[in-house]
C-alpha cells in the first residue's frame, strides 16, 4: 500500500513585458511538504491570503491583468449571481464596485482594504477569479 504526501508549491509566472501570466507548459516550485492534506491547504490558504493581499495593497495587482474583468472566469462573466457574489466581497474587502477598483489599479494607487475583511474573504475572492499564487500537489511517497 502505498503513502501520499502533499506538496505545498509556489505557483509559476513569467513576465512578457506588459504582464505576469501562468505558462502554457505549467510551473511551480515545490516549497513544503506536508504528512497530510488538512495540514498543507492550511498552509497554502495562509500564504495565498497573504499573496493576494500584498498584490493589491501595494498597488502591483495591475502588472497581472489589464482590466479587473480580465481574471474573472470567461464562463462567469454573464452568470448574474456570481458577478453579484463578487461585487459583494469586493465591496467587503475592499469598499469599491469593480469599475472603481479599476480605476485604482489603472492610476497604480495602494489600496486600503476595509478592517472588516476577513482571511475567508480573501479566500472567497480569490477562488472567484483567475489569480492563485499556491497550491496543493498530492504525491506518491516512494
Amino acid at each position: 500500500m502505498s503513502e501520499n504526501v502533499y506538496v505545498l508549491m509556489e505557483e509559476g509566472w513569467e513576465y512578457n513585458d506588459e504582464t505576469f501570466f501562468h505558462p502554457e507548459s505549467g510551473s511551480g516550485t515545490p516549497t513544503k511538504v506536508f504528512p497530510t492534506q488538512e495540514a498543507a491547504d492550511t498552509e497554502c490558504n495562509k500564504r495565498n491570503v497573504e499573496s493576494i493581499r500584498e498584490l493589491f495593497t501595494s498597488a502591483e495587482a495591475n502588472q497581472y491583468f489589464y482590466n479587473f474583468k480580465d481574471i474573472i472566469p470567461y464562463d462567469k462573466k454573464k452568470d448574474g449571481e456570481y458577478m453579484r457574489k463578487l461585487e459583494g466581497l469586493l465591496e467587503k474587502i475592499f469598499d469599491l464596485d469593480i469599475d472603481s477598483l479599476n480605476e485604482k489599479l489603472d492610476n497604480q494607487e495602494e489600496i486600503e482594504p476595509t478592517k472588516s475583511a476577513t482571511d475567508e474573504d480573501w479566500l472567497a475572492f480569490q477562488s472567484m477569479v483567475n489569480l492563485n499564487f499556491w497550491n496543493v500537489v498530492e504525491v506518491e511517497k516512494a
